[in-house]
């Protein structure tokens, strides 16, 4: 306990008399300090070691904030394309044939829709109607969620999801998509990069997709009930 208070008290000592070692140069000159590396190193060694740690770990965060930034001027220039097409195929009514052609050229994406509807169907091997009370409590868990969900999935939530397995996608994204508090769909991404939709990630991007989804997706589906 004594030396405990010892160390508080020379540590308060030295930073209420900066001048110190100034005043004391041979103190400052035969202070040493245990090293992993080295066995001893000088204080001012020490000082130095600390900087250069400190410039380093500046250096890579100043390089992580260029590298998102590039990643993130990547991701908007694919889901501006996507979306584009995506529109498109609303004009033509059209919009869930382009849903599959946009994913994977300018997403580069497995992808599923999952639609709440009492009327289930197939409309491709990728977009179903699923009645809410037949979707697992996993996956209706999932609706729950503010903003898309991104990282890894359990082999029973692809299986679910995608309707059958994904063997190549390693990271998965998935946007629920709602409007005015009324659930509308699960429009879920699968991408074989591991690190692609991983959940340090920003979801801005997705959740716009998932506000105009929100208008597309009821409209087209409404097209598609009337054509049938």
């Amino acid at each position: 306990m004594t030396d405990v208070l010892d160390a508080l008290e020379i540590g308060k000592y030295l930073r209420e008399n900066p001048n110190f070692f100034i005043d004391n140069e041979e103190v400052l000159e035969t202070l040493r300090i245990p090293h992993q590396d080295k066995g001893t190193i000088s204080l001012i060694e020490k000082q130095l070691e600390i900087s250069r740690l400190k410039q380093r770990e500046a250096q890579e965060q100043i390089l992580g904030l260029f590298k998102n930034a590039s990643e993130n001027a990547a991701i908007f220039k694919k889901t501006q394309n996507f979306l584009r097409e995506a529109i498109v195929g609303d004009s033509q009514n059209k919009f869930f044939q382009s849903l599959h052609s946009g994913t994977h050229t300018h997403l580069g994406c497995e992808y599923s829709l999952i639609i709440l509807g009492r009327n289930e169907s197939e409309i491709s091997s990728s977009i179903r109607v699923k009645d809410k009370n037949a979707l697992s409590i996993d996956v209706l868990k999932l609706f729950r969620s503010a903003t898309p969900i991104l990282g890894p999935l359990s082999k029973k939530q692809k299986k679910e999801l995608f309707f059958q397995e994904t063997e190549k996608a390693k990271s998965f994204a998935v946007v629920p998509i709602r409007d005015n508090q009324k659930d509308i769909a699960l429009f879920n991404l699968g991408h074989e990069n591991p690190d692609f939709f991983s959940e340090r990630k920003e979801t801005f991007f997705l959740e716009f997709l998932a506000d105009m989804f929100s208008v597309l997706i009821p409209k087209n589906l409404k097209h598609l009930n009337e054509e049938l």
